[in-house]
């Protein structure tokens, strides 16, 4: 049995499988398995991995039809039997002492259940991004904030423990945000940790889930503040959401605000429905801050009626009208400070203008 097996899902990586597969075989710890599930990939991902399979024993390969990333990370994980599992994605790169400050730091402290690490952000094709490196706060994790703040930590630079993973529940059928939901689990059998330094670059493009369409965007949303409610449920000792495949299927078409809530109503109270709305349109605000996407009416409607309520809600709204307005959005600026109805924002939003 390997110390760690590598779990891989991946899905038309053509362009960077070899790349990705190549940090993880060049690792200083060598005691893996590398599980790689393809989730039907169309391109030539399975030639190259089956080219790396020949000269390498510790590859093993499996093929799904397209389901989606946690149906692969589900089909994956039945034949991981390591202690430690380490997360990967097939166009990320681990630096070469990745697994072997992870393993160390795990063994040193046994309250800690799953690492992550410092990250470096790059474009499709390999050059970094000119920003500052995201450090993962894990200080003001609270589950009841407008957004949730969240227990985030770099996923494709994830190590965690196997038997805790399983006492968790594992991955849990979320169209997207499956990371996050695991994570607000794990935290109730022991501590996350980063380590403060960069040991993996993570691959911006757009095929990443948050990237790409306006859809991507709102179920992102959607799903990561459906995970923090469903931690508050725990919290409070009531009833979990189940997340089962088959509910999954029923979600997957929806792309507007107005499906997306209504799809979920019947299982909330109407406190939870009031948290839920709000919490969105705030983390979906959040994402204006780095996407610079140009939002639909219904967009600035849902905004309008849900950013408010709350002191940090109307200087979220401030800053969303501010953002929309530099981001040569004046339109859509000028809409969210007239059908918000707020004469505070739109005062402080033409003060600021000055």
């Amino acid at each position: 049995m390997s110390k760690i097996d590598v779990l891989m899902t991946v899905y038309n990586c053509g362009h960077y499988i070899e790349e990705a597969l190549t940090s993880i075989q060049n690792q200083t710890l060598s005691d893996i398995r590398i599980i790689i599930v393809n989730d039907g990939s169309t391109d030539q991902t399975e030639e190259i991995i089956l080219q790396k399979k020949n000269t390498d024993p510790r590859i093993e390969y499996y093929k799904q039809s397209n389901k989606g990333i946690v149906a692969a990370l589900q089909n994956g994980l039945q034949y991981c039997t390591a202690p430690f599992i380490a997360r990967h994605d097939g166009d990320d790169i681990s630096l070469p002492t990745r697994f072997e400050k992870q393993i160390e730091y795990l063994e040193q402290n046994k309250d800690c259940v799953a690492v992550s690490s410092y990250v470096k952000n790059i474009r499709s094709d390999g050059t970094p991004e000119d920003k500052p490196v995201y450090t993962f706060p894990l200080e003001d994790i609270d589950p009841y904030t407008f957004p949730a703040s969240e227990p985030y930590i770099s996923q494709p630079m994830l190590m965690l423990r196997a038997s805790v993973f399983h006492q968790a529940g594992g991955y849990r059928s979320l169209r997207s945000a499956e990371d996050t939901d695991l994570y607000w689990r794990l935290r109730h059998f022991g501590r996350l940790h980063v380590i403060p330094e960069i040991l993996g670059k993570y691959r911006v493009h757009q095929q990443s889930t948050t990237s790409g369409s306006l859809s991507n965007l709102r179920q992102s949303t959607f799903w990561s503040e459906l995970a923090a409610l469903s931690e508050q449920r725990r919290l409070e000792g009531r009833p979990d959401f189940s997340f089962s495949a088959e509910n999954l299927e029923g979600f997957r078409s929806l792309q507007t605000w107005g499906h997306l809530m209504q799809s979920i109503a019947p299982e909330l109270n109407t406190k939870e429905k009031w948290w839920l709305s709000h919490a969105c349109a705030a983390k979906y605000a959040e994402f204006l801050k780095t996407r610079h996407f140009v939002p639909e009416q219904s967009d600035i409607q849902f905004w309008a009626r849900n950013l408010t309520g709350d002191k940090k809600l109307s200087e979220t709204l401030t800053m969303t009208i501010l953002q929309l307005w530099e981001h040569a959005h004046k339109n859509a600026a000028l809409s969210l400070a007239f059908q918000a109805g707020s004469p505070a924002a739109v005062l402080k939003f033409f003060k600021r203008l000055r």
